[in-house]
């Protein structure tokens, strides 16, 4: 009778499970549809075993129909995970596995037993650890499946913490699995654990409700978010981690940065799940402006496109579709810059007629979208005497004008009409400006931080909204040039005021003639009425210094003419008397406008003048911000003036001390101060992609300094976000951070250059070596040492550069109808080249240093030269290069480690034919660095012919990319801000400002004076 109903029981519930898995219209594949199916089942075969014992107890009829169902589960598990998964099947299978796990809950909640549910995650424990990958992700898939359906399961059941514990234990070592398909059918299963065993935070509620395993699987999983290899997986962690906290909601957000388009994409996505209730709650200013800021990024149209779409459809409507109150979110007045690009792409979307604005607003419904229309007009009014606004009004109706000026959507005629609904006449523009510039200096006054921001940032929008109005009319320009000039002449006027003064000032004036003879006249006029007659020395500080940064702003970005003009007169001898004041504030903005003015001067001024001020004030002030800005206007004029790099004889210094930039720029790279060595770095990334420096009386000096930044570019302790400080910003010169990013382009620009480069590349890698030894011995900084420097990273990453330079460089001269065959051979010399020179350098640092080093160290770098057998071409190599490294390899042989001289066995077996080298008395010891970079130098014997040859080989001035990227170094290493105040004496911080012309100045004249 028993078998009779096992086997009636095993017939239904097969032919049900057949059922559910082929009829996807009449039942789904979902989980309520898996739980009604559960519910059948087990009804029916209660019913079964209830009529197969009627003179029986049915007290424990659920426990039979358990006992019945759990083999049969069981079974129906071991199929589903072994069956062949395809495109076909796929769905079947995740049916049946859902049926299972319901069928399983339901048996558990009938009989109050956890019987068939353990037998079940036993069975698929099984499963997880077995060989097969694609068992393995078929069991995590199964696991998914429990985490899904446990949500249905109350809490105060006894086995359901149990349950979650058990899964948690066999997805976490999937997480880290060798199997792609595993790790991410893992994810996925983790994804559905934590979406019912976590919940926002800020939610009211029993703090025991809350899973203990919610922390140990979202590690992972967030690991897995960033640094899995795969894209798909990456993705699919995004979609997983849920965005319940401030925490998590970073961790997405950084993925917007990810370097692969579909994972900036999925970021965005996961975002817009967000509810718009969780805005106020888990999102802050911080969070929209750091959106904004890597996700509208012109790089990428997709991402760009998806970002787009989260601000008009989410934020607006978070903002109920005014823009203004978006601005407020984003907290515009500290956040300027994002929230422009936001209000940018509101703005451009809005008035946009293409097929894209549907795109982007496909998510809002029609009211939706016509209330979104509507607000971006309502929310401009008109600004006059009687308007009342706040400082996000008067920013929003600004940052309109000015997209709608540059608008390619709008007509004339209507943008026209736009401004003239928004800005009001001049007049009233200035007397507006007027008011709030009164209300900012008595918030100075009353030192009231907050109105002192709010009116700062409104008078600043006037200014800009100035520069927008286009005034054409000749009364109009008189009277809003006669305002600005009573506003700058006043030393009462805060300084962050001046520069846009001056640049609205600029704008405005007819001429280039006129401005400068505005600025003559502030100059003259400057007076400091609201100051104690006693206080003549107080007043006479704060006057020069307005004068200064008056001046300092002028040249940031004058046109040429200014050296014709009168005013430089006047510059040169306020700027001179200024460098030696006794005050540091008034001697750091002097100099630093001594550093713009030299580029308005002619050669002989800058050398016999301005040149001995800087070079004693960088080698000897005592203020390091007056160093940084000194070194600054040097390097700048190093670019126009080759004469730069020259000594200099100091005739009051009795000693006969001479000053050198490139031994001050030596020096100061190795300064204890993070920010002055940053700064010093940078400029010598600048000085040694120019020609110049490589003369033969620096370019040992230029050597070890390229040395020096390979080593720090390379140390693995030098972790720039460590030594990030409040008071620098990471665009400014100084950042670690932005040198970091500045030398990761510089390298390999740099082996792109000439050959000349590549060579002292490669001849840097002892002095390279040998820096990197100090650096990890302690002994260059004070500080403990966390990690060993890997000695032959620096090896590797030299000689990739220089070979992969190499190829570009040639594969972009030679003929478009090159065969394969001649780019083979090409990088085949390049890398016979590269392995001998770099096997010589390494050699020769061995023999010197071979004793200093650890055993690991020692092992690596002879395990490398050994390497380089393949590559070497004795045949055709440098017969001078082959002798030295021969003679190398002969004192090599004392060292004591068996395992190091075995891998330099076969470098010496190699060399053997090889006749040693034999030094010449006229030879240098430093690997010939005047050698490497003889075609820099102007060696009258040479011929015209020869001479011409070598400047076209090495410093690859026949090519256009050559000039983009001397430009662009340039340019890169002289952005920055000026700023009033200079930080802390234990901060180096040096202001310079973007677009600054002394950079295209200076890369045309470099590229001008090599061709002459």
């Amino acid at each position: 009778m028993a078998t009779n109903i096992e086997d009636s029981i095993r017939v239904y519930t097969q032919d049900q499970f057949e059922a559910f898995q082929l009829d996807v219209d009449d039942l789904g594949s979902g989980i309520a549809a898996s739980r009604r199916m559960s519910a059948t089942i087990q009804k029916h075969v209660h019913i079964l075993v209830l009529n197969n014992n009627k003179n029986g107890n049915n007290a424990n009829s659920s426990n039979v129909v358990s006992e019945y169902l759990t083999p049969l589960l069981t079974r129906y598990v071991d199929a589903a995970l072994t069956t062949e998964i395809d495109s076909e099947n796929k769905d079947a299978v995740e049916r049946v596995l859902n049926l299972v796990v319901a069928l399983s809950f339901g048996l558990c909640l009938s009989s109050k037993s956890n019987y068939c549910l353990q037998t079940i995650l036993d069975r698929i424990e099984l499963f997880s650890n077995c060989t097969s990958e694609k068992i393995r992700s078929q069991a995590c898939v199964l696991l998914g499946c429990f985490a899904c359906h446990i949500v249905f399961v109350k809490d105060n059941v006894d086995w359901k913490n149990d349950c979650l514990v058990t899964i948690e234990t066999m997805l976490l070592p999937r997480l880290t699995d060798k199997s792609q398909l595993a790790r991410q059918r893992a994810i996925q299963a983790t994804g559905n654990m934590l979406s019912t065993s976590t919940k926002p935070s800020g939610r009211e509620g029993n703090d025991d409700d809350e899973s203990v395993s919610t922390p140990t699987l979202l590690e992972p999983l967030l690991w897995s978010m960033w640094h899995d290899p795969s894209v798909a997986n990456r993705i699919e962690a995004i979609r997983a981690v849920p965005i319940n906290s401030a925490e998590t909601l970073n961790h997405v957000i950084a993925r917007i940065r990810d370097v692969k388009e579909k994972v900036r994409v999925a970021a965005i996505e996961k975002i817009q799940e967000i509810p718009v209730a969780f805005y106020n709650t888990i999102m802050t200013e911080d969070h929209f402006c750091e959106i904004v800021k890597f996700g509208l990024t012109e790089r990428c149209e997709d991402t760009k496109n998806a970002t787009t779409e989260l601000i008009c459809c989410k934020f607006m409507k978070g903002a109920k579709f005014c823009p203004v109150e978006l601005m407020r979110f984003m907290g515009a007045t500290t956040h300027e810059e994002e929230a422009e690009k936001a209000l940018d792409a509101v703005l451009k979307t809005a008035r946009s007629t293409s097929t894209n604005r549907n795109i982007i607003l496909k998510n809002l419904s029609d009211p939706e979208i016509r209330s979104f229309d509507e607000n971006i007009n309502k929310a401009m009014i008109k600004l006059d005497k009687d308007c009342i606004f706040d400082e996000y009004q008067i920013f929003y109706t600004r940052v309109a004008c000015s997209t709608a000026k540059e608008s390619s959507e709008l007509t004339f005629t209507q943008k026209e009409d736009l401004m003239t609904k928004t800005t009001p006449d001049i007049p009233t523009l200035c007397d507006l400006f007027q008011k709030h510039l009164e209300r900012l200096m008595e918030s100075i006054q009353e030192q009231d931080e907050e109105s002192e921001e709010q009116e700062g940032f409104v008078c600043m929008e006037f200014l800009k909204l100035a520069k927008v109005a286009d005034i054409q009319e000749e009364g109009s320009r008189r009277y809003f040039s006669n305002v600005m000039t009573n506003v700058l002449a006043n030393v009462e006027t805060p300084d962050e005021l001046v520069e846009e003064c001056v640049e609205a000032l600029r704008t405005t004036s007819e001429n280039n003639f006129d401005f400068f003879n505005a600025i003559s006249m502030i100059a003259i006029g400057i007076n400091d009425s609201s100051v104690d007659a006693s206080l003549e020395e107080e007043k006479e500080s704060r006057c020069i210094l307005r004068v200064l940064l008056l001046f300092s702003i002028v040249l940031e970005n004058a046109p040429s003419s200014l050296s014709t003009h009168d005013l430089l007169d006047g510059m040169t001898k306020i700027i001179l008397s200024s460098v030696t004041s006794s005050k540091k504030m008034v001697r750091e903005i002097s100099i630093g406008a001594l550093g713009k003015l030299g580029l308005f001067s002619d050669e002989s001024t800058v050398l016999s003048e301005f040149k001995p001020i800087l070079l004693k004030i960088a080698a000897k002030d005592v203020a390091l911000e007056c160093r940084g800005q000194a070194l600054l206007g040097l390097s700048d004029w190093a670019l126009l003036f080759s004469d730069i790099f020259k000594p200099h004889q100091s005739d009051s210094n009795p000693e006969g001390e001479s000053l050198s930039l490139v031994l001050i720029l030596q020096e100061m790279i190795e300064h204890t101060n993070t920010s002055m060595a940053a700064i010093a770095a940078e400029v010598a990334t600048k000085l040694l992609f120019s020609v110049q420096i490589w003369d033969n009386n620096t370019a040992c000096n230029a050597n070890e300094i390229l040395a020096a930044l390979l080593a720090s570019f390379l140390d693995p302790n030098n972790n720039p976000q460590e030594n990030i400080d409040e008071d620098v910003d990471i665009k400014d010169v100084g950042s670690p951070v932005r040198l970091q990013q500045l030398l990761s382009l510089f390298f390999p620009s740099f082996s792109f250059k000439s050959d000349g480069c590549r060579n002292a590349l490669l001849s840097s890698i002892e002095k390279a070596l040998e820096a990197a030894m100090l650096i990890s011995s302690g002994k260059s900084k004070a500080k403990k040492r966390s990690l060993v420097f890997p000695l032959l990273k620096v090896v590797e990453y030299v000689c990739s550069i220089v070979v992969d330079g190499g190829a570009a460089s040639n594969g972009a001269t030679v003929n478009e109808s090159i065969d394969n065959n001649t780019s083979v051979v090409i990088n085949k010399d390049i890398s016979g080249l590269v392995a001998l020179t770099s096997s010589l350098q390494v050699s020769k640092f061995l023999v010197k240093n071979g004793a200093k080093l650890t055993v690991t160290q020692l092992r690596s770098l002879c395990k490398f030269v050994g390497s380089q057998v393949d590559e070497i071409q004795v045949e055709d190599g440098d017969k001078a290069q082959l002798g030295k490294l021969k003679d190398c390899m002969e004192e090599l042989d004392f060292l004591d480690d068996s395992t190091s001289l075995k891998a330099l066995h076969p470098m010496t077996a190699l060399l053997s034919k090889v006749v040693g080298y034999e030094e010449n008395d006229n030879d240098d010891d430093d690997d010939g660095n005047e050698e490497d970079f003889d075609t820099f130098s102007d060696d009258e014997t040479a011929s015209e012919s020869s001479s011409k040859e070598r400047d076209v080989e090495s410093t690859g001035e026949t090519t256009i990319d050559d000039e983009v990227m001397l430009g662009s170094i340039a340019r890169l290493s002289l952005l920055n801000k000026d700023k009033e105040n200079p930080p802390p004496i234990n901060i180096v911080k040096t202001s310079r400002r973007k677009s600054r012309r002394s950079s295209n100045q200076s890369a045309i004249s470099v590229l001008e004076s090599s061709f002459n």
